[in-house]
């Protein structure tokens, strides 16, 4: 990857090539780097939940992480 982003498939969580590391980003704030994706992850997630009014967002952001989760399945598959 030459300077992209890659997608995590988690909501806020980023690759960032020139530092190597996942990033926790939300709405144009940045929460640290991170080595693995996960971590990145639980820096962001209760930050994202608080952001959530209602169940329509709710179930925005579930399908929304459903999807990722289905394109990551997709890619490894597509390694093989």
């Amino acid at each position: 990857m030459s300077h992209t982003r890659e997608r995590s498939i988690y909501e806020g969580v980023e690759w960032d090539e020139p530092n190597g590391k996942w990033v926790a980003r939300y709405k144009e704030r940045h929460y640290g780097y991170y080595d693995e994706e996960f971590e990145a992850y639980e820096k962001i997630e209760p930050i994202i939940i608080k952001k959530v009014e209602t169940p329509k967002q709710i179930e925005k952001m579930h399908l929304a992480f459903v999807q990722r989760l289905t394109d990551k399945i997709n890619e490894l598959n597509l390694k093989k």
